[in-house]
């Protein structure tokens, strides 16, 4: 499998490539490098958004702009501690690449790349446009499998900003993501009846023919007790399974009642119960709306999915120099300096900055190659 999606990718884009002269005389917005395609949906924009709510977003902007130092700081204090426990104590890394299909599901997990790089650059452009920072061109971008998309303020107005708007613009787009992180975990809470910490059961997803499951359970069917236990998660429902006997008598309590079932032998493990449904693992919550548990489970893994990859643009601001954070921290070393009287600060500073931008760099690697181990173990 990783030998057949290795060839396919390269092969891929090795023909994207070899038409990329083509296809940019065919187009001027396309340019084609390699592994990396961009199409610029507007050139020489210069646009400026009309926004409501400016104070109440230019004032969030400006106090997440110091917020953001914290949260790079405590961001490396966690990595530092993975790591550590990665090369000494030989503890995995709970991380990996993001591939829909592969480590994410494909639908949900395109979803929520789009709406990330959608709602991160779109916050870049709202920051131009309060700052008075015309925007020079937008598009979206495929870097090896991963869809993005970019905005590209005017680099003259840009250059000659004063720091403290160059931070605001360069802050903004995390803060977009946190931003829609809660939005969608406030719609989750108006959704679902506990969410997240109190699952309500678990729900079938299939059943097997001629099991004890097959004469009276269906799937769309919500499990939330099983002789007198409370069912909450699939955890609780597979570790009261293990504990079960062949022929033993099972009264489940159901969304759709109760029934009982006489459970026969495991087909791999002749000493336990067995009884013929398959469970999806993911925390089922009480839709407050018309839904049914199929529908429910699928919006939860949707909501889900966008959080998580929202938060995780928490990593753009470690001081790394390709991402926001790097060019937040060289804009705030930079303005030490200036304000530096003598030759010796700014040399402390200097060595301040190798030795911080190193470090995390260095962190960052080991992260990108445990993450990518992960990734290759999955596909593997």
């Amino acid at each position: 499998m990783l030998t057949d999606f290795l060839l396919i990718f390269l092969a891929v884009w090795l023909i994207i490539m070899f038409l990329g002269e083509e296809l940019k005389k065919r187009s001027r917005k396309l340019d084609v490098m390699p592994f990396l395609l961009i199409y610029k949906i507007r050139e020489n924009a210069n646009l400026k958004l009309q926004i409501p709510g400016k104070k109440f977003l230019s004032k969030a902007i400006a106090f997440f702009v110091p917020a953001s130092f914290i949260i790079t700081f405590y961001i490396v204090y966690l990595l530092t501690i993975n790591v550590f426990n990665y090369l000494y104590k030989g503890e995995n890394i709970p991380a990996v690449i993001p591939v829909p299909g592969f480590t994410l599901p494909l639908l949900y997990g395109y979803l929520a790349i789009v709406i990330f790089f959608f709602t991160h650059e779109f916050m870049h452009a709202v920051a131009c446009s309060l700052e008075n920072i015309r925007v020079k061109s937008f598009g979206l971008a495929i870097f090896l499998l991963f869809a993005s998309a970019f905005v590209e303020p005017d680099p003259v107005e840009f250059e000659e900003a004063k720091s403290s708007t160059k931070m605001k613009i360069l802050a903004s787009g995390t803060l977009g993501n946190i931003l829609a992180a809660a939005l969608v975990f406030l719609v989750a809470l108006s959704i679902f009846s506990g969410y997240p910490m109190n699952p309500s059961g678990v729900v079938i997803i299939g059943v097997e023919g001629k099991t004890p499951a097959s004469k009276v359970l269906q799937p769309n069917t919500v499990i939330t007790q099983v002789n007198n236990t409370k069912i909450s998660n699939y955890l609780e429902f597979r570790d009261y399974m293990l504990k079960t006997k062949p022929h033993q008598l099972l009264k489940i309590k159901t969304n759709r009642g109760e029934y009982v079932v006489n459970l026969t032998k495991h087909p791999k493990i002749k000493e336990i119960g067995y009884i013929g449904v398959l469970i999806d693992p993911f925390p089922y919550f009480k839709p407050r709306v018309p839904l049914s548990p199929f529908h429910a489970l699928e919006a939860s893994k949707a909501i889900f999915w966008v959080e998580t990859i929202n938060l995780a643009g928490l990593l753009n601001l470690l001081p790394i120099p390709f991402l926001d954070g790097g060019k937040l921290f060289k804009i705030l070393f930079s303005e030490a300096k200036k304000k530096s009287k003598h030759n010796f600060q700014r040399k402390i500073i200097n060595i301040a900055e190798a030795a911080w931008t190193s470090y995390s760099i260095g962190i960052f690697a080991v992260l990108m190659l445990a993450a990518f181990a992960n990734f290759l173990n999955i596909i593997s």
